[in-house]
This record gives C-alpha cells, structure tokens and sequence, in this order.
C-alpha cells in the first residue's frame, strides 16, 4: 500500500472510531450519525432511503429501521414527493442539524486548503486531526521523535531502547509521536 493509501485509510479509521464514540456520547449507534452526515451533505435527488442505502452499502431494509429510529426520536422528518407520491425525501430537523455541525467542527475544526492534497498536506491533516482529538498517531516509526540513528547505520528506539531493522522503521508503531 502506497503512502497515500496509507494515510487516507488512517484518517478513516480515525473518523470511524470518533464517529461511534460521539454517536455513544448521544445515545445513537454510528449507522445514525452516519445516516444523518450524509443527509447534511446530500442534495433534493439523493435524500432518500435507497439513495442512502446505496451510500452506506446497506441494505434498504436496515437503513429503513434506521431511518424509522430517527423519525420517532424526532431527527429526520419524511416529506412526500410531490411530483411522485411512492418517493419520500428524508429532512433534518433542527438537532440533527447541530448535531453534524458540532461532529464535524469537533473532528476536523477548522481545516482550510483541504481541495489540493497531497502527501504532505495529508500528512498534516492527519497530524492535526489527531492532535485536536488527543488521539495516537500510529505513524511511521522513520517519523518518530523516539527513532534515533546514532551511528548513523542502525535505527534505535529511543523509547525502548532496541534496535530497529530498516524495514521496522518503515512501519507504524503504536508509540509514534510527532518530532
């Protein structure tokens, strides 16, 4: 997996992982928060059950119950097509509304310059992501604070003290902080 693949998958996994602990915080399961992140983003031809469905990968039947959930805990509200009365489109009502906000400014705070990424600017998306989250890094171990070459021919881990082979210090490590 190339650097770049890396570092998106790494940024996800993060999200994920926030995402069910906030969802928690909120007495909602991630397919919810999910649910309602997408219905903040979508437009008029893509807010309904199959279109979600589609998004998430999810069956129709089981976005349908999630759907059904958040209609009576009185996040999303159905509206009837009015050209098509089969279709029903989906809406936020007003806390969910904030609830994505605040989701969204929590995570990702205020990340400008995010259309033209590169490795080195998702390089520091994820460094900023996980710095305002108080999260690990997990990054490489060539990047570590801790990584030392002494003689200039063997990496050590300054934190444990062992030798590290060129193809650990490739690797992430659960240690990793930032230099």
């Amino acid at each position: 997996m190339n650097r770049m693949a890396q570092l998106i998958e790494r940024i996800g996994s993060l999200q994920r992982s926030e995402m069910r602990r906030y969802a928690l915080e909120h007495n909602l399961q991630m397919v919810h928060l999910e649910v309602l992140m997408y219905l903040q983003h979508c437009n008029r031809y893509s807010d309904t059950t199959q279109a979600i469905s589609d998004f998430l990968g999810q069956t129709k039947g089981s976005i349908s119950q999630t759907v059904t959930f958040l209609e009576r805990e009185n996040y999303i509200r159905r509206v009837q097509d009015e050209n098509d009365k089969r279709v029903y489109h989906l809406e936020l009502l007003a806390k969910s509304r904030r609830l994505v906000e605040d989701f969204e400014v929590r995570f990702y705070g205020e990340f400008e310059g995010l259309q033209n990424l590169t490795e080195k600017s998702l390089e520091a998306l994820l460094a900023k992501v996980q710095k305002k989250n108080s999260l690990k890094s997990f990054g490489l171990c060539s990047t570590c604070r801790f990584n030392t070459n002494p003689t200039g021919k063997k990496f050590v881990c300054g934190l444990t003290g062992e030798a590290l082979s060129n193809e650990e210090v490739k690797l992430n490590c659960k240690d990793h902080q930032e230099v």
